[in-house]
Formats: C-alpha cells, sequence, structure tokens
C-alpha cells in the first residue's frame, strides 16, 4: 500500500488560500469582495502556482520517489515511538495497516487491538 499525502494536500491548499486571502484583504482595503474572490482565484490556480514555481526553478529543487514505508521509511513528522514500533512488530502486524489502528490503543492493549482488526500475519 503507497502512502497517502492528499489530506496534507488539503491542508496546504487551505493554508494557501487562507494565505493569500488574509494578503489581499489586508493589501487592497477599497476592493469589492467579489473582486478580492476573483484576484485569489487567478492567484492560487495551478497555472499561475506552476508559472511561479518554474520561476523560482522550484521543479529543479524537488526530489520525488516513490513512498513505500517498509522500504524507506516514514516521512519525517509521521514517526511512530520506538517501543510502539517495537511491539507492532512483535504483534507480526504489517506496515500497511499501522494507520487503521485506533490512535488511543494502550500499549498493553496493543496485541488485543490487532487480533481485533485481523492484522496478525500468520508466522
Amino acid at each position: 500500500e503507497n502512502f497517502d499525502l492528499e489530506r496534507l494536500e488539503i491542508l496546504g491548499d487551505s493554508f494557501l488560500k487562507f494565505i493569500i486571502t488574509e494578503y489581499l484583504f489586508l493589501k487592497e482595503t477599497e476592493s469589492h469582495e467579489g473582486r478580492l474572490s476573483l484576484r485569489r482565484g487567478k492567484l492560487v490556480c495551478n497555472r499561475t502556482l506552476s508559472s511561479l514555481a518554474k520561476c523560482k526553478s522550484i521543479p529543479n529543487k524537488m526530489q520525488s520517489f516513490y513512498l513505500e514505508p517498509p522500504l524507506n521509511g516514514l516521512l519525517l513528522g509521521f514517526t511512530i515511538k520506538p517501543e510502539v514500533s517495537n511491539k507492532l512488530r512483535s504483534c507480526n502486524l504489517s506496515h500497511d495497516k499501522w494507520p487503521s489502528l485506533p490512535k488511543s490503543s494502550r500499549l498493553e492493549n496493543l496485541q488485543e487491538v490487532v487480533k481485533n482488526i485481523g492484522g496478525e500475519r500468520e508466522k
């Protein structure tokens, strides 16, 4: 299973729209809200963002690779404590099922939770 960053993309898009909206609101104090909305739409559209990225040579600075946490690890900020990782490994739970575990699972109850989701692999 591939690592999915779509949720972070949504957050990033929302943040970008918020920052642009705030900038336009504070800079163009006399503009009507309809005009502000149109300007924001033009500034955050993919065509504009792509042009700006090319002007700043951002594509040349990017590194991309196929995200496979079992092969190349988790992204920064997407790590779990070593004791939790060790416990999950001892339960023989596949990496792709780790995100489906309840967030509030206690370490001592983890093996029971893994059994309940049917995550144990045959040894």
